[in-house]
């Protein structure tokens, strides 16, 4: 736990110090907590993970299109 924490600290202070603030995120799902560095050209990532929590969020989503059209 204090390594993860001593990575994040570490993570803060470079994205501080390069102004990238804004590539500092939290992953878009309720039920993850976990804070990561957007490397994306545009900025775009919202999931830490799109196999994981991004998955599960586009599932629902498409589940309840499909329940609306029906």
């Amino acid at each position: 736990m204090a390594a993860r924490r001593r990575r994040g600290a570490a993570r803060d202070h470079r994205a501080g110090r390069l102004d990238e603030w804004r590539s500092l995120k939290i992953c878009r799902s309720s039920a993850c907590p976990i804070a990561f560095y957007d490397r994306s050209r545009n900025n775009s990532r919202v999931w830490h993970d799109v196999t994981v929590c991004g998955n599960i969020a586009n599932l629902r989503a498409s589940r309840a299109r499909r329940r609306r059209v029906v």
